[in-house]
């Protein structure tokens, strides 16, 4: 069995591997790498040789594929893959950022993104080619480079949603390895696609109101295709509808309080919710405000008593939402347990009991400084 470098993941490394054959992220250092290094001398200045603007040294990650694997590959397989590590990472990181600010890591998309520069097969030439570049030089002059806007990051187990992640490779096996590409498995890596879009940062350092609420717009996309049924329409209500649907641990949670009203033409119903549904329609009036020229300002963005901005729990929604879809509960542990050791139902209700759920509830939430 032989590996081929697949791409390269500049801003991020991780302090144990993902390996699930055909594919893998691994460290530079890893043992598959072993008999490419040394077939490719030149291999070592790419691997090794990343620093940041200030010329300190970063480590990286590498994407792998198993050489063997034909059927099935491309670049939305790879890019499937990416966005299960990757959203199984900083969706966590957001829900941190509200529940435990200094434990959160990996908060952006960003850090998950794929070098435009690639070794070629021979190991001796870099190649780049993306929208706005083709390139081809040697590889003997390459200096890579991490991203200036983001940290350097080193993500540990902890740092991973395991459940999520062990779900949705199980998922990524069947739809891009074994060929079962079925609505719902197109569904979720559609919808994966566009949730790791709007969790990328919304700008650099001019950032503003109307950055962030492009992002909101991504998620109510997001949103949409995972909840599209295949055929005919979906919209505002079809989504609140298949959040109302989620199984919470959170007694609060569960309390259907509130009273969304829908238009649908000249049609009008509506639903007795929970809070997280309630969330979901807020992440609609916004996002038509900004997407349809309406006036806004930041109490456009902000929910609760707190002022929780809606971008930050869009994240930490979605996650439940592709967690329903994937028949992830508590009460059931159906995981594909290739990663190390296999997480259990336990581990699902740990991530929903610390970190998932307080977050959604942190708009209602008192603060530690109040009665």
């Amino acid at each position: 069995m032989s590996w081929v470098i697949v791409a390269i993941l500049p801003n991020v490394s991780f302090d144990r591997d993902i390996i699930s054959d055909p594919i893998a992220i691994v460290s530079p250092d890893h043992a598959l790498l072993a008999e490419l290094r040394r077939a490719q001398p030149g291999l070592d200045q790419v691997l090794f040789g990343f620093k940041d603007e200030f010329g300190r040294r970063r480590r990286i990650s590498v994407l792998l594929r198993n050489s063997d694997w034909c059927d099935g590959f491309s670049s939305e397989a790879i890019s499937g893959f990416r966005d299960a590590v990757g959203l199984s990472s900083y969706l966590l990181g957001r829900a941190k950022v509200l529940t435990a600010p200094h434990n959160a890591k990996a908060t952006w998309a960003d850090f998950f993104e794929i070098y435009p520069w690639g070794v070629s097969p021979c190991g001796d030439y870099m190649r780049a080619s993306t929208s706005a570049l083709w390139g081809h030089e040697l590889a003997t002059k390459f200096n890579g480079q991490v991203a200036p806007a983001l940290p350097s990051l080193r993500i540990q187990a902890w740092d991973i949603d395991r459940p999520l992640l062990s779900a949705l490779i199980q998922a990524w096996r069947s739809f891009y390895v074994d060929g079962k590409e079925d609505h719902s498995g197109r569904a979720l890596f559609r919808s994966m696609n566009m949730a790791f879009a709007a969790g990328r940062m919304p700008a650099g350092p001019e950032i503003g109101l109307y950055d962030v609420g492009r992002s909101i717009a991504l998620w109510v996309s997001a949103f949409e295709i995972l909840a599209h049924p295949g055929v005919g329409y979906v919209g505002r209500r079809q989504v609140v509808e298949n959040i109302d649907k989620i199984v919470w641990c959170e007694e609060r949670i569960n309390k259907k309080k509130f009273l969304i009203k829908f238009s649908e033409g000249k049609k009008q119903t509506s639903l007795q919710a929970n809070f997280p549904s309630y969330i979901m329609n807020k992440i609609y009036d916004a996002r038509n405000a900004f997407l349809h020229g309406n006036q806004v300002d930041l109490a456009t963005l902000e929910l609760g008593r707190r002022k929780t901005l809606l971008h930050s729990l869009a994240g930490p929604l979605y996650r439940m939402a592709v967690a329903q879809q994937l028949g992830l509960n508590p009460a059931a542990s159906t995981y594909y347990r290739g990663l190390h050791e296999g997480p259990t139902s336990d581990d699902e209700r740990l991530m929903r009991g610390m970190f998932y759920e307080p977050a959604l509830l942190r708009p209602i939430t008192p603060a530690e400084n109040e009665d």
